[in-house]
């Protein structure tokens, strides 16, 4: 007896309408095999024909795990594409590593559906805390430092679906949701829910903070070689002054390198910085300034030369 004639299929095709089963009473948090069923369930006569040919869209709802590296080359407005789809899952992750040679993006994809689901090789890990983990690690990885991240939050539709049903309620898995405000520049689209779209916000909002927090320690690092493909802006600092570097008392000149998103409007009026070394019993570390002339950034270095020019004139 083929698939097609199993006493199963025979009792779905009796139903007036298969879809109306309660999927959500079917689903639990560790079932993965149930997303997208609804669909099939719907067309469950058409899919049992032998001449079947399934749809995009139901090539897209179709599930099956990432095992080992796909490559895909495709050409975008004349510039060529080299894309690699790896596995998410746990033992799939040691075999990254041979994509990350040259790369020059990260795509990750994340389902913001899952945060009722747990992973298949580990029941006790909430997929979507999971794949917060993993972001902040790849974020933050020293190897990665010069590799662009584009977060795609993933199936927004299946989303708004969980949050309006209301059986899988988003604070049961992450409690901080229930004091969740919708930020006041939300994009609200006609009709849409209020609840859906706190919820998106929220779950955008768990990611940002991965990036924004470690952007500010790599902005406050302390560095003495520079790295060439960084795009951060150097500052120079100088103890006994404010970062205005008016109207107080040098008393004494101290070279730092920093990474900085500033710009360099601070030290436009070099003379200003220059008149206040005048304690001679603190003298500038020339060793240092050569140093931190040479790592600066060119466009940085001419105002450290002229800076550490004046300076050796007036002492």
């Amino acid at each position: 007896m083929s698939g097609l004639e199993s006493p199963s299929f025979l009792t779905l095709s009796g139903l007036e309408s298969p879809s109306s089963l309660s999927l959500s009473g079917l689903e639990s948090p560790s079932s993965l095999a149930l997303s997208g069923l609804e669909c099939f369930l719907d067309q469950v006569h058409t899919v049992r024909r032998p001449d079947y040919t399934p749809t995009e869209q139901d090539i897209l709802r179709c599930r099956v795990l990432t095992l080992g590296i796909f490559e895909t080359r495709f050409q975008v407005d004349k510039v060529n594409f080299h894309m690699f789809d790896v596995g998410g899952q746990r033992d799939e992750r040691r075999k990254w590593i041979q994509c990350f040679n040259d790369v020059t993006a990260i795509i990750f994809v994340t389902a913001c559906s899952s945060y009722n689901m747990v992973l298949r090789e580990d029941p006790s890990q909430n997929r979507l805390r999971e794949s917060l983990d993993l972001f902040r690690s790849i974020w933050n990885n020293r190897w990665l430092r010069t590799i662009s991240v584009i977060l795609f939050l993933n199936k927004q539709d299946l989303l708004a679906e969980k949050i309006v049903a209301g059986k899988s309620k988003l604070e049961d898995y992450f409690p901080d949701f229930a004091r969740y405000q919708t930020p006041p520049d939300a994009a609200v689209e006609p009709g849409e829910d209020p609840e859906v779209v706190r919820a998106k916000y929220f779950i955008r909002d768990e990611f940002l903070p991965n990036i924004h927090n470690i952007l500010g320690e790599k902005l406050t690092l302390n560095r003495k070689k520079k790295n060439n493909e960084c795009s951060a802006v150097y500052k120079i600092s100088c103890s006994g002054c404010d970062r205005k570097y008016y109207g107080e008392t040098c008393r004494g000149l101290k070279t730092e390198l920093k990474e900085h998103k500033a710009d360099m409007r601070h030290h436009r009026d070099t003379s200003a910085l220059v008149s206040h070394v005048d304690d001679r019993a603190h003298r500038p570390n020339w060793d240092e300034a050569e140093v931190l002339r040479d790592n600066l950034p060119k466009k940085q270095r001419k105002v450290i030369q002229s800076l550490y020019i004046s300076i050796n004139k007036i002492t």
